[in-house]
């Protein structure tokens, strides 16, 4: 049994915004990668730096795969909250761990939940009532995370 939203729960003021925001926030390593890369450049080796790069996009891509199993099991906002909580959890571990190679673990099931919250989004979004008015909304949010994030961050 599918238990998701339907299109006349995104009429409301703030889910599409919030879809949205969950959206890019789920693609928002991604879209940084170029920064990411640089600032790791000063803590860790090019092999360790291509391996978390291939561990993010890959698990960004398992976790869109995820989605299509858990959206027949799971509502649109619990899959959403699954992933925000994924995505909050490990990014705030992320600068915290001991290791290499926890720090790859954490990364990876960020990426995950970033996967989920991008699938769940662009599904969501979809079922929209203005569907082409929203995804053009969320490539704009997209782009601009990407210049803002090259223009702030070190």
């Amino acid at each position: 049994m599918n238990h998701t939203i339907p299109a006349s729960a995104t009429r409301t003021s703030l889910a599409t915004p919030a879809l949205i925001a969950l959206g890019v926030l789920g693609v928002g390593t991604f879209q940084a990668m170029p920064v990411i890369v640089s600032a790791l450049s000063n803590s860790y080796s090019d092999p360790q730096i291509a391996r978390f790069s291939f561990v993010q996009l890959s698990a960004l891509s398992v976790g869109c795969v995820l989605s299509l199993v858990l959206s027949r099991w799971l509502s649109t906002r619990a899959m959403a909250l699954i992933a925000l909580t994924l995505l909050c959890v490990c990014d705030g571990l992320a600068p915290f761990v001991p290791s290499f190679e926890a720090f790859i673990g954490v990364r990876a099931l960020a990426g995950i939940g970033g996967g989920l919250a991008v699938a769940t989004t662009t599904a969501a979004l979809a079922r929209s009532v203005a569907p082409d008015r929203a995804f053009g909304w969320f490539l704009f949010c997209q782009i601009a995370f990407q210049m803002l994030a090259v223009w702030v961050l070190p």
